[in-house]
């Protein structure tokens, strides 16, 4: 047949989808506000390891004997490693959760099997 529900089934069905919307709109701002913090934090470490590596650079022709790389910029570089790394997880999760997103709620298709309300 048509799949006839009640009014009262319709409003039930209809305020489960607005809290679970609701609650992936928080966890996707979530997701996006920890991206984004992490971002800064990665900017925030390669801006730190290329100031290490301008003073490196000669001033007036000066020569410039190579420099081993302090433990402050060992410890830099591996923070911007971590971070880098992190934020390529919370990428590849936020897209994920995107897609999820996409496929629970149906996109923009038409969708035969979907209950009519009376």
């Amino acid at each position: 047949m048509f799949g006839l529900i009640t009014r009262r089934r319709h409003d039930e069905l209809l305020t489960a989808a607005s809290v679970l919307a609701a609650r992936l709109r928080d966890e996707r701002d979530q997701a996006l506000d920890e991206r984004d913090a992490f971002k800064a934090a990665a900017e925030t470490g390669a801006r730190l390891v290329a100031d290490m590596t301008d003073l490196q650079r000669p001033l007036d022709g000066a020569p410039v004997r190579p420099a081993t790389p302090t433990a402050e910029l060992l410890r830099a570089r591996a923070q911007v490693r971590a971070l880098e790394q992190r934020l390529a997880e919370l990428q590849a999760a936020n897209e994920a959760r995107d897609r999820t997103d996409y496929m629970a709620t149906g996109g923009p298709r038409f969708d035969t099997k979907l209950e009519v309300a009376s």
